[in-house]
């Protein structure tokens, strides 16, 4: 069965209102430049699209990191703020990839600080323990810093 407006409920799309209106504001503050962000809305398959067009494929590799930010964090807000079914947790691995600028991820990383203490976030990064102090302030955080170990090794072959 395609996804319809007949099978959206009045309750689906209020929600998908709501998120439409916390992505906008992200992808300004995170200053996505691929479309203009008034004029991004969601499908009725939850995509991001400009005139029915999915704009994850139409924009810079960067644009596509700052359009997943926007999406992940105004789906996470919404949906735990609204009694929604998110679990509540957010897993973001390595958020800088992409030759993103820093003050670009700074600003993301103030935005993920600003969301309710109902979601737990769990980022991977391999910047230096320094760097992620620097960008990260006065914001509480926990740093599971494991050197230059990783948590996939080579096998040696027998």
């Amino acid at each position: 069965m395609s996804v319809n407006e007949k099978s959206q409920t009045t309750s689906d799309r209020r929600r998908i209102q709501k998120w439409t209106s916390e992505l906008r504001p992200l992808l300004s503050i995170v200053k996505s430049t691929s479309a203009a962000p008034d004029e991004v809305d969601l499908d009725l398959t939850m995509q991001p699209v400009v005139d029915g067009y999915d704009i994850g494929f139409q924009s810079s590799a960067s644009d596509g990191i700052r359009l997943r930010w926007s999406y992940l964090r105004s789906l996470a807000s919404v949906s735990t703020e609204g009694q929604g079914s998110h679990p509540g947790l957010l897993i973001l691995d390595e958020p800088a990839q992409q030759g993103i600028e820093a003050d670009s991820v700074v600003t993301f990383l103030d935005i993920l600080a600003s969301m309710s203490t109902s979601t737990q976030m769990l980022i991977t990064t391999s910047e230096p323990p320094a760097r992620l102090a620097d960008w990260l302030g006065d914001t509480e955080f926990q740093l599971i810093d494991l050197g230059d170990e990783r948590l996939l090794k080579l096998l040696e072959a027998e």
